[in-house]
């Protein structure tokens, strides 16, 4: 019986290795850098933030990393005015509680009080708006009959087929009684 030996396949860096990343990250592709240090690319970066390692603004320039990221005078989408004012106020929902009663539609509301439509719909849930909707009116399953959800034309050709059997296996329940208590 042979045992199988377990090879380490992760290789320990070497402290000139370190030295070629920190030197080359900053503004070398990924690419370039596994071929220059014959590494993967998820070895290099995960080394790369063990020693703290970042990509120079030049470099992320130069893939358009940064193009539309803090644009001077652009407001983050977080921070914005619109986002803040997006918040339900009182008169909001007042406004929604009148339109839902007048039987607006969610897309109708958002429209007028400029919100989205899940937000609305999530708003008339809690503020106890939401009409019931229709409770399950099938029977119990041990009531239903047979072929209850077919369409007529499937449920007479089943009804047909269930009668089918039905005489076979009375037919054959005869036999096996006429078999098991004979008549003389």
């Amino acid at each position: 019986m042979s045992q199988k030996k377990s090879i380490n396949l992760k290789r320990t860096w070497t402290q000139v290795e370190d030295d070629t990343l920190k030197r080359l990250y900053p503004d070398m592709s990924m690419s370039r850098l596994q071929h220059a240090l014959n590494r993967g690319k998820y070895a290099i970066q995960g080394r790369a933030e063990v020693l703290g390692l970042k990509r120079s603004a030049a470099y992320q320039e130069k893939i358009g990393r940064l193009k539309h990221l803090f644009v001077e005078g652009r407001i983050p989408w977080n921070k914005s005015e619109d986002r803040i004012n997006k918040r339900w106020t009182d008169e909001d929902k007042k406004q929604l509680i009148l339109l839902k009663e007048k039987g607006y539609t969610s897309q109708d509301i958002a429209k007028k009080l400029g919100k989205s439509s899940p937000a609305i719909r999530l708003k008339i849930c809690e503020l106890g708006l939401a009409k019931n909707r229709k409770k399950n009116t099938h029977p119990p399953i041990a009531d239903r009959p047979h072929g209850w959800n077919m369409r007529p034309e499937e449920a007479a050709i089943f009804y047909q087929r269930m009668a089918a059997i039905t005489a076979v296996e009375q037919a054959l329940n005869r036999l096996a009684s006429n078999r098991h208590n004979p008549q003389p």
